[in-house]
């Protein structure tokens, strides 16, 4: 019981960090929603474990008394906060699931407690069976979590050459939030990375629920919810405690921020861009497919609004992220994982074997997710709202990044069949979600219609 609870408190700290650096940043009368604070929540896990990483670099492992550090930094935040006569915007109140109270829709909450409570118990049973996660998540995440949550100078032991094969130059957001929470309760506790495979894995239905219900309605919210319970990918890959879904999340959260950002233009009351570029960052801080996502994707905010490259809002979102993935490298000293030499992997792209092998599991992929996949070919074949044309291109953009994905097995000279099956029906799961949720939003519906800034804010009024 005592454990529950110091994780509980360790959840609620990362949360109100999160809140304040939120509410620090952005001036927007969209802070008290609900997706406001399930995004702040996010952001919290981001810096919280980036906090980790950096206290662990400078106390030499000695982080025993890390949770003071994080309770100072929410306070030094919210006095900024009240200093500058910022509005904290709910900071400590919360907000109900959106259902809608009323008599007439009593088929639609009852549908929705009763879909939500079967992906519950789904998610629950899968995690389940993987108690202490699959092998490469013990390997290159749990692994290193007990290393940091060691709390002594023995941390930089997960770097060894005796580890190599643990990666050590991925990412560490899954390992530091997990070794936080392991600081937080006093000890190593198996329960800690299932619960963060369970929080990533359920956000990949509510998430799409709550920003279709708002930018849509709510039966394509539902919709969209069922569809994604459809596919066998991402209740399977997130039980298994990889970082691919919390990678999912972020994926899902920064197109959704695009899209706001697109839609309102008023900028007293948005300030968008950051959280964009923050969100969009922190996905090569959770693994390095967020390397060329965070590329494309800062491309794809010049496309949309000209955007700066040397604007400060950039830098703010950019620097957290930047700042964490050059430590590992300076303060490790790790190389950047790679398969093999370019020279000596151009043969295979005149080698048909690759492309039979990774056809199979392509195939397999687009048939276990068959109403997902089919997505894109539906809306492209013309089934596109006009009002709703122009993210046409951020389809384009996940296409460039599932061709990235295929493209990096070619640069693999051996064992091309166990990275197959070890790695692909994880990175295929990044998108679902996403697509899931662009293909509800722009399909083509009569009554749907822009949403401006002042219209956001007063139907979340209502439904938030």
């Amino acid at each position: 019981m005592l454990s529950f609870i110091r994780i509980l408190l360790s959840s609620l700290i990362a949360y109100f960090l999160g809140r304040v650096i939120y509410c620090s940043f952005c001036n927007s009368s969209e802070k008290q929603s609900l997706i406001a604070k399930s995004h702040s929540f996010f952001i919290g896990l981001v810096f919280s474990s980036m906090c980790f990483w950096f206290y662990t670099i400078i106390s030499n492992g000695q982080n025993t008394w890390y949770p003071i550090f994080e309770i100072s930094l929410i306070v030094i935040f919210y006095l900024n906060i009240r200093k500058k006569h910022i509005k904290s915007f709910g900071i400590f109140k919360f907000n109900y699931f959106p259902l809608v109270y009323k008599k007439d829709y009593l088929f639609f909450n009852l549908s929705t407690i009763i879909i939500f409570s079967f992906i519950t118990i789904l998610c629950l049973i899968n995690c389940s069976r993987y108690p202490d996660g699959a092998w490469d998540a013990v390997a290159m995440w749990n692994c290193k979590a007990i290393f940091l949550a060691c709390g002594n100078e023995s941390w930089s032991g997960m770097f060894s050459d005796d580890l190599s094969y643990t990666h050590s130059d991925y990412p560490l957001f899954l390992s530091c939030i997990i070794a936080r929470t392991y600081i937080y309760v006093g000890k190593n506790n198996s329960i800690i990375p299932l619960l963060f495979s369970y929080l990533f894995c359920i956000s990949c239905f509510i998430l799409p629920f709550l920003y279709l219900n708002k930018l849509k309605n709510k039966y394509y919210a539902l919709f969209a919810v069922c569809l994604l319970s459809l596919s066998p990918n991402i209740i399977n890959e997130g039980s298994k405690q990889y970082a691919d879904i919390p990678l999912s999340v972020f994926f899902l959260i920064s197109i959704y921020e695009i899209i706001i950002w697109d839609y309102n233009t008023k900028k007293r009351l948005y300030k968008l861009p950051w959280l964009c570029i923050l969100f969009s960052s922190s996905c090569f801080w959770i693994k390095n497919e967020g390397i060329p996502w965070f590329i494309l994707y800062t491309l794809l905010l010049y496309y949309f609004k000209k955007f700066s490259f040397f604007s400060v809002k950039f830098f703010y979102g950019i620097i957290p992220s930047f700042l964490s993935r050059i430590t590992i490298k300076i303060f490790t000293n790790t190389s950047i994982d790679f398969p093999v030499p370019l020279s000596s992997s151009l043969s295979n792209f005149f080698n048909l074997e690759y492309y039979n092998f990774i056809g199979i599991y392509i195939c397999y992929y687009i048939k276990a997710n068959i109403f997902i996949v089919l997505i894109p070919v539906f809306l492209l074949s013309g089934f596109i709202d006009k009002k709703y044309s122009k993210y046409k291109v951020i389809l384009i953009l996940i296409t460039l990044m599932y061709f990235n994905y295929v493209l990096i097995y070619f640069f693999i000279s051996d064992r091309l069949q166990l990275h197959l099956a070890n790695s692909f029906p994880r990175i295929a799961t990044h998108f679902l979600p996403s697509l899931v949720f662009l293909g509800c939003l722009i399909y083509k519906n009569k009554q749907s219609k822009p949403i401006k800034a002042d219209e956001i804010t007063e139907k979340e009024k209502v439904l938030f």
